[in-house]
């Protein structure tokens, strides 16, 4: 794991809010990974373009055109969508049109950060028990909410449950996950991971049925306890628009904008 981050001025803050999101993806993914100085991507054969992302782009203005190109022809390769994932590093500025003009959809999320000397904890919410997931059943549960919910396909738990039954996902460094149940009935989750020496919260999910209780923000407020323990100084996020106003019930603030362009076969543009 990093260092920690003491110096909270907001480009520091910026940079780290993307830098945790590529090391917490390229940690975790179970693909076929390309890193190198103008782009990190993967790709797999599951049809859900969260499993088949870019990020990072350091290109030139005279290779946009064929990244963009390369991406597509491996995506139709391997019969899968994409997700290209762009913010205030990623270079050159006009990749964002680019990706439009090559038939991407865009939307925008707030990259969001929070001050852990100064944060607003959720109120517990009765019934619910968090627990850190430590054990093959309370990973697949984790995994299946997760597939659910923030998948557009409802797909993938047993690609994740594969992926995270292969990292020591219970030595809580770098990740920590949680299992929100209700009366014993799993129905939420969320995701600590330590890196570019921030607390990054990842995969804040609940099940329709069990929204608006109040559980979603509960589920954010367990790892950052534990991320204050720790001593992090900061934590960051990307936030849905439904999310984003849990998130600054909770303190979070809006510091960049954070990209994300979808592309499919004969997806509009």
């Amino acid at each position: 794991m990093d260092e920690i981050l003491h110096e909270l001025s907001p480009a520091a803050l910026i940079a780290a809010n993307e830098e945790n999101m590529f090391a917490g993806f390229r940690y975790w993914t179970r693909a076929e990974v390309h890193d190198d100085a103008e782009l990190l991507w993967w790709i797999t054969d599951e049809p859900d373009p969260i499993f088949n992302m870019l990020f990072r782009a350091r290109l030139t203005e005279e290779n946009v055109d064929a990244a963009i190109e390369a991406a597509i022809a491996r995506a139709r390769a391997h019969k899968v969508p994409l997700l290209w994932w762009t913010g205030p590093a990623t270079r050159p500025l006009s990749l964002e049109s680019s990706l439009v003009a090559h038939g991407f959809h865009r939307e925008i999320q707030p990259g969001m950060v929070l001050d852990l000397h100064a944060w607003r904890q959720a109120p517990p919410v009765p019934g619910l028990v968090i627990e850190r997931v430590e054990n093959p059943t309370a990973l697949r549960h984790w995994c299946d909410i997760v597939a659910k919910v923030l998948t557009s396909s409802g797909r993938g738990a047993t690609f994740w449950f594969d992926t995270f039954s292969e990292l020591d996902y219970t030595n809580h460094r770098p990740i920590r996950l949680y299992l929100g149940s209700m009366d014993g009935v799993p129905v939420a989750t969320s995701g600590l991971y330590m890196a570019a020496g921030v607390a990054g919260i990842t995969c804040v999910a609940t099940l329709p049925e069990y929204r608006r209780r109040g559980i979603g923000a509960a589920m954010t407020s367990q790892p950052l306890v534990e991320a204050a323990a720790l001593g992090f100084q900061a934590a960051t996020l990307q936030a849905s628009e439904m999310g984003a106003r849990v998130y600054e019930a909770l303190g979070f603030r809006t510091h960049c904008n954070i990209g994300i362009f979808f592309w499919a076969d004969g997806a509009a543009s």
